[in-house]
């Protein structure tokens, strides 16, 4: 996510089909087609060699069947949509849709009433934050900053690529940022009232 910031020029939707394809376990001896461009662009060599250890290749059918038994039914779905995942990336012929209606299967829960959205939490560095994810791909992020926390000239940085919004039910899919804002307004501009004494 962070290279992702020094490569504007590289598609969403190729930083998203990298990310399923990791999520995935897929090996990157495997990687084909644009998902393995993105990799090499964003990876450093360290990381993609990591990318080989305990990842998985392409499971054969007679074998994703006899494991697929073994296994308690929801598990049985994500375990297909990622194998689903390694074999597009491997045939390296794919469409970001291919991909997503198995990825959005692997990183599905079952819903939960019981857990309310927008919980706020306290982060590390001492601020409030709070995520109303809308799908996997929007995430409406609020940030709490206490003054007390900003007295004595103290600054505070929010690096929205450094966090992972963890809903409250977790069993939910965690979900990456981006510091890049959803139809971004950059005339605005933000100004602090001071008033002196």
């Amino acid at each position: 996510m962070k290279s992702a910031e020094k490569h504007p020029e590289v598609d969403q939707h190729d930083i998203q089909a990298l990310l399923w394809t990791i999520i995935a376990r897929t090996k990157f001896a495997d990687f084909n087609g644009q998902v393995k461009l993105t990799a090499v662009k964003l990876l450093t060599p360290s990381q993609i060699t990591q990318l080989e250890g305990g990842a998985l290749g392409v499971l054969p059918f007679d074998v994703m069947e006899k494991a697929k038994d073994q296994l308690p039914a929801g598990v049985k779905a994500v375990f297909e949509a990622e194998n689903n995942i390694r074999q597009l990336v491997a045939s390296g012929n794919y469409t970001y849709a291919d991909m997503e209606k198995y990825a959005i299967v692997a990183g599905m829960a079952p819903p939960r009433s019981d857990v309310p959205s927008g919980i706020w939490t306290k982060h590390p560095d001492g601020y409030y934050i709070r995520y109303f994810p809308s799908g996997y791909s929007v995430t409406k992020v609020q940030v709490y900053v206490p003054k007390e926390l900003m007295a004595n000239g103290n600054k505070l940085v929010y690096d929205a690529a450094g966090d992972i919004a963890c809903p409250a039910n977790t069993g939910s899919q965690r979900l990456a940022q981006t510091n890049e804002p959803l139809e971004a307004n950059y005339s605005l501009k933000l100004t602090t009232v001071c008033n002196p004494k």
